[in-house]
């Protein structure tokens, strides 16, 4: 009975490997393990046991905690940075869907890597290197919004249009909403697998009703 135990979990590891770089399939699970008990509540002995890996040789590949999150980080940096480039690059006006699709889009790939938005504070505190890379996605977060705002006032009637210091201000309030979702909803216990999307819709929803909807100009 123990021998067909240890060959059902070999192979269920093997199948959980298929298709994957040793690499990916770590962040990948670790992602997935963090999600559920959070990163400083798991040890790597308690990781590589949920990967059906090793200690030595997960720590083959990440010696440290530290080196482990910062590459998870680091790869959902560069999906949230792919999904802030502008929906038509070659127009410098957005359609409130356009808006809509791709704030969807930010905000379910966060939901994928929420632990690393629940547990913020502690891993900015805990990382310098981690707060060096938070504050470049933020700046990049940033930057992608006031971009949208502005793209989306260009679409209105010319009397209409947000003053720089408006954009400025609509800018902040949609930037700590996008930010902050994840940790609210999970501390209000209002996440569930089930419930997930209505909650990501309601907060998109609600970071696009703080911005005027475009008006037709007279002539149009």
């Amino acid at each position: 009975m123990r021998y067909f135990r240890n060959s059902l979990i070999n192979f269920l590891a093997q199948v959980r490997y298929f298709g994957m770089e040793t690499k990916e399939y770590i962040l990948t699970n670790a992602t997935e393990l963090f999600n559920r008990q959070g990163f400083t509540a798991s040890s790597l002995r308690q990781t590589a046991a949920y990967l059906d890996m090793s200690d030595g040789n997960l720590r083959y590949h990440f010696s440290s905690k530290e080196m482990l999150v910062m590459d998870i980080f680091r790869q959902m940096k560069q999906e949230l940075e792919f999904m802030f480039e502008p929906a038509n690059p070659g127009s410098e006006k957005l359609q409130l869907e356009e808006l809509h699709q791709q704030f969807r889009a930010v905000f379910f790939t966060m939901y994928r890597y929420k632990f690393l938005f629940i547990e913020t504070p502690l891993l900015v505190q805990q990382y310098p290197a981690f707060k060096k890379l938070y504050q470049a996605l933020k700046r990049a977060h940033k930057a992608f919004i006031k971009t949208a705002v502005r793209a989306l006032s260009k679409g209105q009637a010319p009397t209409s249009q947000l003053s720089a210091r408006r954009e400025e201000q609509l800018a902040e309030q949609l930037f700590i909403i996008s930010d902050s979702w994840i940790r609210y909803v999970e501390l209000e216990g209002l996440a569930s697998p089930r419930s997930i999307d209505a909650r990501i819709d309601h907060y998109v929803q609600l970071c696009l009703e703080l911005i005027p909807l475009p008006q037709q100009t007279a002539a149009g």
